[in-house]
């Protein structure tokens, strides 16, 4: 047994921003009742872009974009939370861009490798207690080299996870040293696991959701064996403290910084009826 407990990126990066939100949201169960539009955004832009391997078609470009507009045009059924920055308009026309520009600068810097489909199924499987909650999203040989065009030559990575997301800046790409799911990635790679055969790089392809929308990729090889050790130590630290909280109100949270005014506030400022209209509780399987 890993000591990594089964903890998302989401999960962790709550904890990392207030303890008693993370015991609020993941130990109690509470749940705002309206769902974010940058959650489905982020779902079906990443399954468009994943299209041209589970969706088998001469046009990828053409299949991926039909895909986005049919599935974004879907959840203009659902009530979503757009915040004050995006509407579904806004977002259509980020997504779009987004799908389109992968295929004119980043599609042609991916390639099927010889190892792709059982790598990709040990990762996700067998060694699926060092990758939290999340997956690998694909695998193949990646081309590294930004500014040149993809040839034969040696800029090809074999065996390269590629991480897909969605966000609002290049941060997770520029600092993939602060990114949990990547540093676990390097944590499995550099030995957590004796199997020879499980040995990669590690990429990112960006969906930047500016109003514009646009698409990039990045490779990080150095300056992760600091970061692991501190995020090995987060999720210790959550495994032992993750049960230790009180419901006093606080305006500063347990490293100091000061309170989020996140999603739960109305329980921490005993606020029952604002609470029973913005908030759901499950029960934990």
């Amino acid at each position: 047994m890993s000591i990594f407990k089964r903890v998302s990126w989401t999960q962790m990066t709550a904890f990392r921003k207030c303890k008693k939100m993370y015991y609020l949201n993941y130990i109690e169960g509470f749940k705002k009742i309206q769902r974010d539009a940058a959650l489905e955004f982020g779902i079906i832009t990443e399954a468009a872009i994943l299209s041209p391997w589970t969706v088998k078609n001469e046009d990828e470009e053409a299949t991926a974009l039909a895909m986005f507009k049919e599935r974004w045009k879907a959840v203009l059924e659902m009530e979503l939370n757009y915040g004050k920055k995006w509407t579904w308009e806004s977002l259509n026309k980020a997504g779009f861009n987004i799908v389109k520009d992968f295929f004119k600068g980043v599609r042609s810097r991916m390639r099927d490798g010889e190892v792709q489909v059982e790598l990709l199924r040990k990762i996700n499987e067998e060694y699926e207690e060092y990758l939290g909650y999340g997956f690998a999203d694909w695998i193949g040989e990646f081309w590294v080299e930004e500014d040149d065009a993809p040839d034969s030559g040696s800029g090809w990575k074999k065996e390269t996870v590629v991480d897909i997301k969605t966000a609002s800046s290049l941060w997770p790409a520029e600092r993939m040293d602060r990114d949990e799911q990547a540093v676990n990635y390097h944590y499995l790679n550099e030995g957590a696991v004796s199997d020879p055969e499980v040995r990669f790089h590690v990429g990112y392809v960006i969906g930047v959701k500016t109003k514009g929308g646009y698409t990039k990729a990045f490779t990080r090889e150095k300056g992760m064996e600091d970061s692991q050790l501190i995020h090995r130590r987060y999720l210790e630290h959550i495994r032992e403290t993750e049960h230790e909280f009180d419901y006093d109100p606080v305006l500063v949270n347990w490293d100091g910084r000061p309170c989020q005014m996140c999603d739960f506030k109305s329980i921490c400022f005993n606020q029952p009826e604002v609470a029973k209209e913005t908030l759901e509780r499950k029960e934990r399987k």
